[in-house]
């Protein structure tokens, strides 16, 4: 998403509804340092600070500021409901492309559970996973 806004930000001075663009930005923006939140809250509640997920939640939240600094240079700012008037079409693409792995995965592809197949331990697995524990990791998920 950050990517894919930045990208778009580089356009915005040449097409008609870069303030339609720049509102959708701040509004997805918004929506996703909500969530951020949570997962930080998440984070603390669990005990485990990620790394990686600290350093991309600071750029959801820079991404954030720089669409709102961007705000600035527009003359009429659109609010949400005619952001998404104006941007049908394109959330249609977004929804549409989102939509077609969900249907995937849940639908056509078979996910049943092979009771045949073995899990392989490498030396490099034990290796890994004693470096983990020794440095204090906690990992959740399955197993």
């Amino acid at each position: 998403v950050t990517i894919y806004g930045s990208i778009r930000l580089l356009n915005l001075g040449k097409d008609r509804k870069a303030a339609y663009y720049l509102s959708a930005l701040f509004f997805w923006n918004a929506v996703g340092c909500l969530f951020v939140f949570y997962l930080i809250g998440a984070e603390i509640y669990l005990q485990t600070i990620c790394p990686l997920c600290t350093v991309i939640h600071l750029l959801q939240i820079v991404m954030l500021i720089i669409c709102y600094m961007l705000h600035f240079e527009v003359t009429r700012i659109p609010s949400l409901y005619e952001t998404l008037l104006e941007l049908r079409m394109e959330l249609a693409v977004i929804v549409a492309i989102n939509l077609i792995p969900l249907l995937l995965f849940n639908t056509v592809i078979d996910h049943s559970y092979d009771e045949s197949a073995q899990l392989v331990d490498t030396e490099a697995d034990r290796k890994l996973t004693e470096c983990l524990v020794e440095s204090g990791w906690k990992c959740f998920g399955r197993s």
